[in-house]
């Protein structure tokens, strides 16, 4: 039977670390091995981690706070001796079924490179309970088949992956160059190789706490998010068929997605915007144009479109569609 490696890096989450613990040792699937890397937690993490005492535990002490990506694959790279890798935040609990299921269908779906789940939801308070019930609902309406929707945002929950640890180590891990959205990145970049899909089952229970509440934090994590869209077009730009690729929107995000296409070197033919002030004008030296000069070209457009307005989005949605463009072909709501 296949051996399944657990993998989490520990940052001061003492609170919650021993019940993630026991529900991956708690699996009815039997091979299975824990690898924890504790990432210089200064809370009693480490001793929580020492005080078991089951053999199928691995753990790595650093005396250097590293980051996430970095624990992870050093784990992987160094300890994990299973066919599958599963990815676990120590905050979070498995449910027991997890790693049969999630195996299963791996095995069952060759063409698929990763597989995660839907998940319930864990929370301290009313404040934190808003938000978790917010994060559920938007897993639940996500498509099971989850590449289409990427790009809009992350639609399957990135703690429940598992995939190969053949394909993990050859997309190379997580990035290290993500503090937030690391597991956003690293899923856009396994469906360059294959599809990644989600299984209805809630078999992952994710802790929302006020340490990932904090406007900076959220505000860091969705900038991150639009990075990791903007590297991913560049890198596949190809699979659109090559064609002229607009920013619509020239809000806040819209700046944003345009200074990182300048950035990374992402070419773009214009800005769309409805405000006329604006028309006519650049911005970082990109054209900026009015909605009916793409609207107008229908059906014999050659464009992609990325729709980054936040106000009047469904709108400007709406006025694509009417004109013969298609949603997650022809253009992406990015925010």
């Amino acid at each position: 039977m296949a051996l399944a490696s657990f993998v989490m890096s520990v940052y001061n989450d003492g609170r919650y670390l021993a019940e993630a613990i026991k529900s991956v040792l708690n699996q009815t699937y039997p091979d299975i091995e824990l690898l924890i890397f504790n990432d210089a937690s200064t809370d009693n993490s480490l001793d929580i981690i020492r005080s078991f005492s089951d053999p199928r535990i691995i753990f790595y002490h650093s005396d250097e706070n590293r980051g996430k990506s970095y624990g992870i694959n050093f784990m992987v790279k160094n300890f994990a001796r299973g066919d599958y890798i599963f990815l676990m935040d120590s905050d979070d609990i498995c449910d027991i079924h997890r790693a049969e299921e999630q195996i299963k269908y791996l095995q069952q779906n060759p063409g698929c490179i990763a597989v995660g789940s839907n998940i319930n939801v864990m929370w301290e308070d009313e404040e934190t309970k808003s938000l978790a019930e917010r994060k559920k609902s938007w897993f639940d309406q996500a498509p099971d088949e989850v590449d289409g929707l990427l790009l809009q945002g992350m639609t399957v929950p990135g703690p429940t992956i598992t995939l190969r640890k053949s394909n993990f180590l050859a997309v190379g891990g997580l990035s290290v160059n993500y503090k937030a959205a690391l597991d956003y990145e690293f899923v856009l970049r396994l469906t360059e190789h294959g599809s990644v899909f989600k299984l209805p089952k809630e078999l992952y229970r994710y802790r929302i706490h006020r340490q990932q509440m904090s406007l900076a934090k959220k505000q860091f994590q969705f900038e991150s998010a639009l990075r990791a869209k903007v590297e991913y077009l560049k890198r596949n730009k190809h699979l659109f068929g090559g064609r002229d690729l607009y920013v619509w929107g020239l809000g806040s995000v819209g700046r944003t997605v345009v200074n990182l296409a300048v950035e990374l070197g992402l070419k773009l033919s214009a800005i769309i915007d409805s405000n006329t002030n604006l028309q006519g004008k650049s911005f970082s030296n990109i054209k900026i144009i009015s909605p009916t000069e793409v609207l107008s070209l229908g059906s014999k457009h050659d464009s992609l479109i990325m729709l980054t307005t936040t106000v009047g989005r469904e709108e400007a949605a709406g006025k694509l569609e009417d004109s013969g463009y298609i949603r997650y072909k022809d253009f992406f709501c990015l925010a």
